[in-house]
């Protein structure tokens, strides 16, 4: 139920704060890992051994072994009940995955991630609903037919969009790059634009998950039961939650070798084509391998690279045939195209700063994932940036891509350069590093305010050498 007073999982608990007396390494999922010194929320003390905590340095959370840490005034919480003993009924905390409780402080009221302006909401709809798919208390998440782990915003549009659902369908999804952050996904149709699915972060704190902060849950399954009589800041009251369509992870859907009979070339350009993913027809783009410009070994390890880049804010890599020739890499289709040619069609040019600023947080997202994770992109520039039917970013044009093995990464002597984005470094010292890829990022930012004209305007034109 709604947060009336204390929930069950956090009820009259103390939130205490302990610092952490040896290195913790995880050996179960749900257990959270921390270095000597590292200072941890103490959230629920669920049996003597065993604590759920949460870090301050990286909101993550999940369980610790109680005398790893002490507490800061080392009295025991008395009012730190321990959870009962039915394991997994309704509120309880006990081996609970670390990835489904994500702690975070910050409260919001309830706004669509992707609404870039306010807009009028349909109104409720009547008490008609379809209830069939009953919500169990003690049924796990991942049971729940309105659950969805690893798809990204294009994917649960796409689903919810489909002609069979009507205004009020929605699930709930687990981001790909944050396990155990959620967003839900609801269909709503606006006088204007016409049917869309908005997008509700939801937030998570010690005292339950939330959406708007006036009123709080102790699961997902008690949020979707209120919103299903509310909307409470929604655009509408959720319906329908029969959607029950490509549950496999994309890194399991996807990404790997698949038969050249799967893919069906669409009517449109080239580079379109149709293939079954997940018993469900999807259009995808193809690009074959220049056989004048590209050598087998460099098609396979592009191939590669982008098997290991799977983030919402790059285009998905679906699938790959390098067996045989002509060899293929399949991603997802961008409906809008790139950046650049967006930006400088009619649309483009009406586009209000605040949604500038949008596209350059988002390019900004997937570029620092690129760097965590040790990739240099070598060629980010707004051509290279694609963009989904709801105007959400994605970095492509990953040929040039590649995996640091060092701080740099030095050139080979037929590399080709784009000139204008590139920094000063890979001209005088013959290398790339992520500092490069962030020159790129401030000339696409000139891009981004010259309605996608080419940046330094006035020299000549030299698309790469």
């Amino acid at each position: 139920m709604a947060e009336g007073g204390s929930s069950p999982c956090t009820g009259g608990t103390t939130v205490k704060i302990a610092i952490a007396m040896y290195n913790f390494k995880t050996r179960e999922e749900d257990e959270l890992a921390f270095e000597k010194g590292e200072i941890i929320r103490v959230l629920n003390k669920v049996n003597d051994g065993w604590w759920y905590a949460s870090s301050l340095r990286t909101e993550a959370a999940g369980l610790i072994p109680s005398n790893y840490v002490k507490t800061l005034d080392d009295e025991e919480n008395e009012q730190m009940a321990p959870v009962g003993e039915d394991e997994g009924s309704e509120g309880q905390c006990a081996k609970s995955p670390a990835s489904d409780q994500t702690i975070s402080d910050s409260t919001s009221d309830t706004k669509p991630l992707e609404e870039r302006s306010e807009g009028h909401c349909a109104t409720p709809l009547a008490s008609n609903q379809d209830t069939s798919d009953s919500i169990s208390d003690t049924k796990p998440l991942e049971e729940e037919r309105w659950f969805f782990t690893g798809i990204d915003w294009r994917e649960a549009e796409e689903m919810i969009l489909e002609p069979e659902y009507n205004v009020g369908t929605f699930l709930i999804r687990e981001s790909i790059s944050r396990p155990g952050s959620y967003t839900l996904s609801v269909r709503h149709w606006d006088p204007t634009l016409g049917n869309r699915v908005l997008h509700y972060k939801i937030e998570t704190s010690p005292s339950g998950y939330y959406c708007n902060s006036r009123v709080k849950f102790i699961s997902l399954q008690e949020m979707v039961k209120y919103y299903r009589e509310n909307t409470d800041g929604l655009c509408q009251r959720l319906s329908s939650s029969s959607i029950r369509r490509q549950r496999r992870c994309r890194s399991q859907s996807g990404g790997s070798e698949i038969a050249r009979e799967a893919l069906r070339l669409g009517p449109g350009s080239v580079g379109e084509a149709w293939m079954d993913i997940n018993k469900v027809q999807r259009k995808v783009f193809v690009r074959v391998r220049d056989l004048q410009t590209s050598s087998q070994d460099d098609f396979r390890r592009e191939a590669e690279v982008r098997r290991g880049l799977q983030h919402e804010r790059l285009v998905s890599f679906l699938g790959m045939v390098i067996t045989s020739e002509p060899m293929l890499i399949i991603s997802e289709f961008m409906v809008k195209g790139n950046l650049n040619n967006y930006l400088r069609n009619d649309l483009g040019k009406q586009l209000e700063p605040v949604v500038l600023i949008d596209f350059a947080t988002q390019i900004a997202q997937g570029m620092v994932y690129m760097e965590e994770n040790s990739y240099i992109h070598r060629d980010l520039r707004s051509a290279n940036v694609f963009l989904s039917e709801t105007l959400e970013c994605k970095i492509g044009g990953l040929s040039l891509a590649r995996k640091l093995e060092s701080n740099k990464y030095i050139l080979e002597n037929d590399a080709k350069i784009a000139v204008k984005w590139a920094a000063p470094e890979v001209f005088l010292k013959g290398y790339h590093t992520t500092q490069s890829d962030i020159w790129a990022f401030g000339v696409l930012l000139m891009e981004l305010v010259m309605g996608g004209h080419s940046p330094y305007p006035g020299g000549k034109t030299f698309p790469g050498v």
